[in-house]
C-alpha cells in the first residue's frame, strides 16, 4: 500500500501590524504592491477648506485605528512582513500569558469593512473598558443586521453600539435608537 500524505495548505489568518504614526496607508499599499492581503481601517469624510475667500470641499480617507494595518497572513508570510523596515512588530493578544499573536476571526473582519464601508456616521473606536449593556439588533444598514451591546455616553439622548473586537477594545458608533430591538 502507498501512503498518502495530506497536504494541509497554510492557515490564513487576520494579524494587527504595527506601523508608524500617520504611516498607515502608505503601508497598506506597499503591503498591496508586495501581494499581501492588507487593510487599514479608514472612512472616507468630507472636509470643507477655506482658500482665501473661496471655501472648498474635499473628499479625505481618514484613519480611524491609528498605526495598525490589518493583514490576512499566514505564519510564513507573517515571519517575512515583520522583516520589512516599516513595520514595527505584529499585536500580541493581551488575554493569554504566552506570545500569542492577536488575531482577528473573519467573521468580525467582515463586520468592520462593512461597518466602515456603508455608515455615513463617523466610527470611532476606545480601548477602554467600559460596561456593555443590553445586547440588541442594530438595523438600518441595507440588507445587513448586526449585533451588538449598547452603552450610554454623553448624556441619555445619544446610543452607542459597540461590535466586539476583543484585540483592539471595542468599535463604536452613534446609532438612533429607532433602528435598535431587542436580541433575545
Amino acid at each position: 500500500m502507498s501512503e498518502e500524505r495530506i497536504v494541509k495548505a497554510p492557515v490564513r489568518k487576520w494579524l494587527v501590524a504595527c506601523v508608524a504614526p500617520n504611516t498607515e496607508k502608505v503601508s497598506r499599499d506597499r503591503l498591496l504592491a508586495l501581494g499581501y492581503e492588507a487593510f487599514v481601517a479608514s472612512q472616507e469624510e468630507v472636509r470643507l477648506y477655506k482658500n482665501g475667500d473661496r471655501k472648498k470641499r474635499k473628499k479625505v480617507e481618514r484613519v480611524v485605528i491609528t498605526q495598525y494595518v490589518f493583514l490576512h497572513v499566514t505564519e510564513q508570510e507573517r515571519r517575512q512582513v515583520v522583516e520589512l523596515p516599516y513595520v514595527k512588530y505584529f499585536l500580541l493578544d493581551r488575554s493569554y500569558q504566552d506570545r500569542t499573536f492577536a488575531t482577528i476571526p473573519d467573521h468580525q473582519m467582515a463586520t468592520l469593512k462593512q461597518m466602515l464601508g456603508q455608515n455615513d456616521a463617523p466610527v470611532q473606536f476606545t480601548s477602554s473598558g467600559f460596561t456593555l449593556g443590553d445586547a440588541v439588533i442594530v438595523q438600518g444598514f441595507g440588507n445587513f443586521e448586526y449585533t451588538g451591546h449598547v452603552v450610554r455616553l454623553r448624556g441619555v439622548k445619544n446610543s452607542f453600539v459597540g461590535v466586539r473586537i476583543e484585540a483592539l477594545g471595542c468599535a463604536y458608533l452613534e446609532i438612533d435608537p429607532t433602528n435598535l430591538s431587542p436580541l433575545n
